[in-house]
């Protein structure tokens, strides 16, 4: 008994023994459950299951309401589920998220650029979330989120902290270089104060959300800050093809900035800005240019012009000649052809010649407005280019102040010339055919330095040409009526009056028929005849007396008959002695007139060839009347020995002014309209009785105007008519005195 007393001691020790034991190890496993041993894997397994069940749940709760309730929305639904599982006695705690709930941090810049020794502030903006309601299961105390996405609810199985969803923000600002700046965030305010020192550099500013562990960070550099870009132009022009240095461009305050420039072009097809910080012109044209700093804040602009300039320039030609009221051209070559430079034409004096450029610009017309000259100049850019005009007015006709003139050695002569037109830019020239006779200067004056013949030229333009003939003599002659007639025989002789009366024709222009005395050199002598003079013939042994009538007053038949070109017989002569007594014409007719007479006949045949040939008689024509009573019919004939006529002697008469001029003798003597005046100068002596008087008359070659069968004749008193019966042509007692010349 006591053996089992002792054993059942011993057991019931042995069993304390191991209930102790036992309760050891159950503590040991205990703790190890409600540790990371088995007993928290239960916990986590009853979680589990409970998520499970609520998510099982939600869902069904959710299927069973979305046809009911989809209509209102899905978050009426999601509500409408929370409540099923609050009647089920689930726990649910529901919040509303987002207006404490930080998610992001905005600055007012991201990156502050400041000058050394400066403050910054910088704001903060905290972005919260959007505000949702949020749900939160109870399960075994702890609070699990529920979410729905997708039409499916889920919980999440990390558990939260209800009392941190609502806590106050707070933010926080570091600089991660503190000796370049610093940077605090000011109580009360959502800004941050970055303060720079006193050195150049960069640095990071964080700025943190605590609670959220939401943070940003802003750059912060500190630099010697742009204040002002100034363009040092309004405009800039560029060359094509060409560049130049951007900072050169413009003027930067603060000069020592560290600030780096940023350039852009509104057009990049005219101007490109290259990494070199060169502008080079691309193409012709304008656009704008920007220079900031930066971050922008500062700003300039400027307008670029790409140009090509002109680097040559010509005209096709440098002089021109143009007649006024005309047009020429002139045409500007440029190098290079597409030069934007401007192409400018100006006259020199738009009074001469006026330009006018077309559209191009590249050819210009010239008028000619009246004589002158100007100077066209072109430019282009820098290059400039010349064409003188000359304006020229070319005559188209001239006048002279006289086309033939005589002048006596020694003498001058100013002649005068007229061009047309007036302002005519023609240069006049003067030139003598024989300077030796006469020279002429540039202004027309005329100087004789021989005897002779000059034709004095005046030209002007182009074929426009005039001449004066000018005759020079040594001859001294007068139209005056105060020579004293007198015998020239012995003084002069025939063989020196047949050379003056060459001398005579070779100056008509000097000596005239109006010319009433006349003194020429020949040799060493000096001779002076005059009208009236007399001299004594010999014919058939007789001495006759003839006396001068005038000068050059006869045209000549041969004008080369005295080896030139005549036009007159030097001297005219008529015989103061009647060489013999005849009828007019044996028909007692005037019928055809002189020209058919037989006395003409007579003194041009036997009495012409019986005169000595050294006396030098010259054959000249003699006007005369065909029809007697017709003063018109003049015609000529051609005579060595003539008679006078009634216009020759007296200048006027019924009928009788068409067959010759008036001798100078008989101007001077018997007058204009003496012809019934008794008048001795008419009066001839008896034909072969020198000096002796008598009552014949003698016959004149005019037919009488009423009488067919007559001839006038001078009386012996000396005037005209008489009795007609005594002027019948075959009648013979009428004496006959002719003319000649020499």
């Amino acid at each position: 008994m006591k053996k089992l007393r002792e054993i059942e001691g011993i057991t019931l020790v042995a069993l304390v023994i191991t209930i102790i034991i036992l309760l050891i190890l159950v503590g040991i496993t205990i703790s190890s459950l409600t540790g990371s041993g088995l007993f928290g894997k239960a916990q986590d397994a009853v979680k589990l299951t409970k998520i499970r069940e609520i998510e099982e749940a939600a869902n069904l709760a959710y299927t069973s309401r979305q046809i009911d309730e989809f209509s209102k929305g899905e978050t009426a639904t999601i509500a409408g589920v929370i409540s099923d599982l609050k009647a089920q006695e689930y726990n649910i705690e529901q919040r509303t998220s987002g207006s404490t709930t930080v998610i992001g941090i905005e600055l007012n810049e991201s990156n502050v650029r400041m000058n050394k020794d400066s403050e910054e502030i910088l704001t903060y903006t905290l972005v919260y979330g959007e505000g949702t309601v949020r749900y939160f299961v109870e399960i075994d105390g702890k609070y699990y989120e529920m979410k729905f996405n997708n039409g499916t609810f889920t919980i999440n199985t990390e558990e939260t902290d209800l009392e941190g969803i609502n806590q106050e923000p707070k933010v926080t600002a570091k600089s991660n270089v503190e000796n370049i700046a610093t940077a605090e965030k000011t109580e009360g305010k959502d800004e941050i104060v970055i303060n720079s020192l006193n050195e150049l550099g960069e640095t990071t500013i964080t700025i943190k959300e605590e609670n959220s562990g939401i943070a940003t960070v802003c750059n912060v550099k500190v630099m010697t800050l742009i204040e002002s870009i100034t363009f040092k132009q309004e405009t800039i022009n560029i060359e094509k093809g060409n560049n130049v240095e951007l900072n050169a461009l413009v003027t930067i305050n603060p000069a020592d900035t560290t600030e780096t420039l940023i350039w852009t072009t509104e057009n990049g097809k005219i101007v490109e800005i290259i990494e070199e910080g060169r502008l080079v012109g691309v193409k012709e044209g304008t656009t704008t240019i920007k220079v900031t700093n930066e971050d922008g804040t500062i700003e300039a602009t400027c307008t670029v012009k790409v140009v090509i300039s002109a680097t040559g320039i010509s005209l096709n030609k440098s002089t021109i000649t143009i007649n006024k009221g005309n047009t020429d051209t002139l045409t500007v070559a440029i190098t290079p052809e597409d030069t934007t430079d401007s192409v400018n034409w100006t006259s020199e004096n738009t009074s001469v010649v006026t330009i006018t450029p077309d559209l191009t610009r590249r050819t210009a017309t010239i008028t000619a407005k009246t004589a002158g000259t100007s100077r066209i100049t072109v430019t282009c850019g820098s290059k400039t280019a010349y064409c003188t005009v000359t304006v020229r007015v070319p005559a188209t006709g001239l006048t002279i102040s006289k086309e033939t003139a005589t002048i006596k050695v020694g003498d001058t002569l100013q002649l005068s010339a007229t061009p047309v037109p007036s302002d005519t830019t023609d240069t006049i020239t003067w030139k003598s055919s024989s300077s030796t006779i006469a020279t002429v200067s540039n202004t027309g004056l005329v100087t004789g330095l021989k005897d002779g013949i000059a034709t004095i030229t005046l030209a002007c333009g182009t074929g426009i040409t005039k001449s004066c003939i000018v005759r020079v003599s040594s001859i001294l002659s007068s139209n005056n009526s105060t020579h004293i007639e007198v015998d020239i025989t012995s003084s002069v002789g025939w063989d020196n009056l047949k050379k003056i009366a060459k001398i005579i024709s070779d100056n008509e222009d000097i000596i005239t028929e109006n010319t009433s005395e006349v003194s020429i050199k020949i040799e060493e002598t000096t001779y002076k005849i005059g009208v009236g003079d007399t001299i004594t013939m010999f014919y058939n042994n007789n001495k006759y007396k003839t006396r001068i009538l005038g000068f050059n007053h006869d045209k000549l038949v041969n004008k080369s008959i005295y080896g030139g070109d005549n036009t007159y017989a030097g001297i005219s002569f008529d015989f103061v002695t009647p060489l013999s007594r005849s009828y007019m014409h044996s028909s007692a007719s005037n019928d055809l007139g002189w020209g058919s007479c037989m006395v003409r006949g007579d003194l041009n045949n036997n009495t012409y060839n019986t005169i000595i040939s050294d006396y030098g008689i010259k054959k000249v024509k003699k006007p005369y009347i065909k029809t007697y009573n017709d003063k018109n019919s003049v015609e000529y004939s051609s005579d060595f020995l003539w008679l006078l006529s009634c216009s020759e002697i007296y200048s006027s008469s019924p009928g009788i002014t068409n067959d010759g001029k008036q001798y100078k003798f008989f101007k001077l003597k018997v007058g204009n309209d003496s012809y019934n005046t008794i008048n001795s100068w008419t009066k001839k002596p008896n034909a072969g009785q020198t000096g002796a008087e008598t009552n014949r008359q003698w016959w004149l070659r005019t037919p009488h105007a009423v009488w067919s069968n007559s001839y006038w004749r001078v009386q012996y008193e000396g005037n005209l008519q008489g009795n007609v019966n005594n002027m019948i042509a075959n009648y013979y007692n009428l004496q006959i005195a002719p003319g000649f010349s020499i």
